[in-house]
């Protein structure tokens, strides 16, 4: 009956961390993503850096968004 349960809390575990970095990979409303691109090529540009190719990846991405610059780099912002 232990193992039971131990391994149940085990493949629930694994079930949470499998979905935890499916949902991370996908840009998400209200929130600023440092990454941006197909593949994340993209990361801490200047403000002026790459803003078109980011404000068109952002917005098909989030299904609406931009690109703004926070924290010292530019981020697609996903709308909520």
């Amino acid at each position: 009956m232990a193992r039971v349960g131990a391994c149940a809390a085990t493949a629930l575990l694994v079930l949470v961390l499998l979905v935890n970095t499916a949902t991370a990979v996908k840009p998400r409303s209200c929130w600023d993503f440092a990454t941006w691109g197909n593949h994340n090529e993209y990361r801490s540009c200047e403000p002026h850096c790459h803003n078109n190719a980011c404000n068109q990846w952002c917005y098909s991405a989030c299904r609406g968004g931009e690109c703004k610059f926070r924290r010292n780099h530019q981020c697609c912002h996903c709308y909520c």
